[in-house]
């Protein structure tokens, strides 16, 4: 065998672990977001234009799923900055047209498993708790989203 030979299937078996690497970061994507709103239809989700909301007792959420890598920490710099860590990459996502509206907001954090944090100030960090309402928000995982519509709707919180 030729050292080119090698070579190419060297950068072959290279490119296909990058390929699966790519199309499986995302693993929780827009049609198995569908299918988790199928399964989970006694939430109550309602597609209006292309945001879904939930009714709990008159009052109207909307829902906003945030859709990261494989497994990634979310850390709230401010309301509308974001902090996502993934691995040792580390990324700014500014989100003040996406969280500016009129209506109460669950943001329901899709492949994480680490709990979403926030700075207080400069120098303190705390844990974000689904049932810690910020600036007419509401933050949790995506395991958690049922724990906190059963707390809404028992009026818990």
């Amino acid at each position: 065998m030729e050292p080119t030979d090698i070579l190419l299937i060297v950068v072959i078996i290279a490119a296909i672990f990058l390929l699966i690497y790519f199309l499986f970061r995302n693993s929780f994507s827009t049609i198995s977001l569908k299918e988790y709103i199928r399964k989970n239809s006694d939430l109550g989700f309602k597609l209006e234009g292309k945001d879904y909301f939930i009714e709990i007792k008159d009052t109207k959420y909307k829902i906003i799923f945030f859709i990261g890598g494989s497994n990634y920490e979310v850390t709230l710099n401010s309301y509308t900055v974001w902090e996502i860590r993934e691995g040792q990459r580390i990324s700014l996502r500014y989100l003040d047209k996406m969280l500016k509206d009129e209506y109460l907001k669950i943001v329901v954090v899709v492949g994480s498993n680490s709990k979403i944090k926030r700075y207080i100030n400069e120098n303190e960090i705390e844990f974000v708790e689904r049932n810690q309402l910020i600036n007419n928000t509401y933050f949790c995982l995506i395991d958690e989203l049922k724990l906190l519509v059963d707390e809404l709707k028992n009026e818990e919180i």
